[in-house]
């Protein structure tokens, strides 16, 4: 079975490699694309999403990540983000509680709104990686 290597790079010094890769799928501006190994080359734009990994024993893992460039060519996936979290490495309670902040923060125009969107989206996406939902 053909497999892809995905390299993960961040700023703050993540540098993840995850090998065996049977699928890729992660979140664009249009929408959620997969890609397996021997697939065309492939240049996206990363938002806050999360992208899935599934492995060639079929199991999977959900990464966290925020705002980033997927290149995609000759059967390998490099990323580099502003930050990235495996689902593992993520504090599910700290994700709820900055949820609750944030959609305090949106109801309170004190709060300069934009930033509470963004908040809000990376705490939901943060709970998405974990829970799946």
């Amino acid at each position: 079975m053909n497999t892809i290597t995905v390299s993960l790079t961040t700023p703050d010094g993540v540098n993840q490699t995850y090998s065996s890769v049977r699928m890729l799928t992660f979140g664009t501006s249009a929408g959620y694309e997969t890609v397996m190994a021997n697939h065309v080359p492939v240049i996206a734009v990363l938002g806050i999403e999360v992208m899935r990994l599934t492995f060639a024993d079929y199991s999977i893992k959900q990464v966290f990540v925020n705002d980033g460039v997927l290149e995609f060519k000759d059967s390998a996936a490099i990323i580099v983000a502003q930050t990235s979290e495996d689902q593992d490495k993520i504090d599910l309670v700290r994700a709820q509680a900055a949820k609750e902040r944030a959609e305090s923060r949106l109801s309170n125009d004190e709060f300069d709104q934009k930033r509470a969107e963004v908040a809000l989206k990376k705490a939901m996406t943060r709970i998405k990686t974990v829970t799946g939902l």
